[in-house]
């Protein structure tokens, strides 16, 4: 379903399918080396599978992830956008999806609104695809656009064109449907 609405929109790079296990052992296959979980999100998008586990988030070069993904609860104040603590592993890429990642451009965008019936967002810059994208996402199951945050631009490659819409996979499964509908016509 959701590369249907890849199709559709135009999109350069595959969506990418976000699990948030908890409770479940982390499967094999942890993230070396110390990316960004945005880099991570964007080499998925590409082709590629990563699993963050305990040991493999704390190795990412950016510290919001532990946080927003809900690795480990904040100690001083309250963090947000995030998932409450108790998560065990996060698979990027696949075919199942807690949340469904689309990396577009904002002509891309506009269809896509059109075809949800609307957006309303939230956004601050921080803790962007982690946090706005992912565990907002997660969180609410609504739909949410990221304008990303400097650092994600800087670290991780995006273009100034691209942003991050985060959709649940019933609202992929809604937008599809209207587009087999729009064809039927």
């Amino acid at each position: 379903m959701p590369h249907r609405l890849k199709r559709y929109l135009g999109m350069e790079l595959a969506p990418v399918a976000v699990r948030i296990l908890r409770g479940d052992p982390a499967p094999p296959g942890g993230a070396t080396g110390s990316p960004t979980y945005c880099d991570l999100v964007l080499r998925a998008a590409r082709g590629e599978r990563f699993v963050l586990d305990p040991a493999s988030v704390r190795r990412l070069s950016c510290p919001n992830p532990e946080l927003a993904l809900g690795f480990r609860e904040p100690r001083f104040a309250d963090v947000q956008p995030r998932i409450e603590g108790g998560t065990t592993a996060v698979v990027i890429g696949g075919e199942e999806a807690d949340v469904w990642l689309f990396i577009l451009t904002p002509a891309q965008v506009t269809r896509l609104a059109t075809l949800l019936g609307g957006m309303q967002v939230s956004f601050r810059g921080e803790m962007a695809v982690c946090g706005e994208a992912t565990a907002q996402v997660y969180r609410t199951e609504k739909a949410n656009l990221s304008f990303l945050c400097q650092g994600c631009r800087e670290l991780s490659g995006y273009r100034d064109d691209q942003v991050v819409v985060g959709l649940t996979p019933a609202e992929v499964a809604a937008v599809g449907k209207k587009i087999e509908e729009g064809r039927k016509r």
